[in-house]
């Protein structure tokens, strides 16, 4: 979710240029730039507890046994 919110909102100006014009042009330039600030660091936020979780909880890993750059998924 972290990563899709961080890329989704950096994406804005690509994807709906107009809309950002228009939004920015309701609300007023400062108060985009705090939106679009709280926006990306929840994403990142995000980001960075989700790659803790993956820290601890592995989906895959190498082993010694296997051999040097072998990964054992599961």
């Amino acid at each position: 979710a972290g990563l899709a919110i961080f890329l989704g909102v950096h994406s804005i100006a690509i994807f709906a240029p107009r809309w950002r014009e228009q939004l920015i042009a309701r609300i007023g330039v400062p108060s985009w730039k705090i939106r679009y600030s709280l926006v990306s660091i929840a994403g990142f936020v995000l980001i960075v507890i989700g790659y803790g979780a993956a820290r601890l909880d592995p989906v895959c890993s190498t082993s010694r046994r296997s051999g040097c750059g072998t990964w054992r998924c599961w």
